[in-house]
């Protein structure tokens, strides 16, 4: 059963924390380091992918358009070629099923308005029967579909002072939203969860001396 779990993705996920020290142009850290294989496949890694956290961003105010701009927290992590394009496949055809589903939905709603009216009348009845299986089906296919590392929690502290600086000035315009926490008593960290256990083991491992 664990195992069937860990296939579609709804098992248990692991947490690691780690310090990210000083980040750099681009607010990326350069302490922070990944195992040399594919978080995904542990087969050689042959590229990398860029993890993502939004950190601050300008919204609407009333005096003033956003400009749309964020401050993003990355990470490159190795990955090997294939699921690389996988990630990118996946996102196409999800895409492009939405698309297709969504006309399809509305040509077929549009040539049988009054036979749908009617099957509707007569099983109206029925559909709170299907909704759980909805949502468990929506539940899987989110699990499954979701990355194998991704961030839960990040916290600045002292030791990112020209970030810290630059979310404030945003913070005085009242421009700007942040995802991440300050506490000026610790140093800046970020917790990552990982899918594939093995891999947070080896993470761990390679960031021994940074554990928060």
């Amino acid at each position: 059963m664990e195992n069937i779990k860990r296939k579609l993705g709804l098992g248990d996920r692991t947490q690691v924390k780690v310090r990210t020290g000083t980040l750099i142009a681009g607010w990326s850290s350069e302490a922070i380091r990944f195992p040399e294989i594919c978080h995904s496949c542990l087969k050689p890694a042959e590229g990398m992918w860029k993890l993502k956290a939004i950190i601050g961003g300008s919204k609407k105010s009333r005096s003033k358009e956003s400009k749309g701009k964020t401050e993003i927290l990355y990470f490159e992590v190795p990955t090997c070629q294939k699921c690389l394009s996988k990630k990118n496949l996946n996102r196409s055809i999800s895409i492009q099923a939405s698309l297709i589903i969504l006309f399809l939905a509305l040509f077929f709603l549009s040539k049988a308005t009054g036979a749908l009216l009617e099957m509707s009348l007569r099983y109206i009845t029925l559909v709170p029967l299907f909704l759980p299986l909805l949502i468990v089906i929506m539940y899987v296919l989110d699990k499954r579909d979701a990355d194998t590392i991704s961030i839960l929690d990040i916290a600045l502290g002292e030791d990112n002072q020209s970030l810290l600086r630059f979310l404030e000035s945003r913070h005085k315009k009242d421009e700007r939203f942040v995802s991440a926490k300050v506490d000026l008593t610790a140093p800046s960290s970020v917790a990552f969860l990982f899918r594939n256990q093995q891999y947070a083991s080896l993470f761990r491992r390679e960031n021994e001396h940074l554990l928060a």
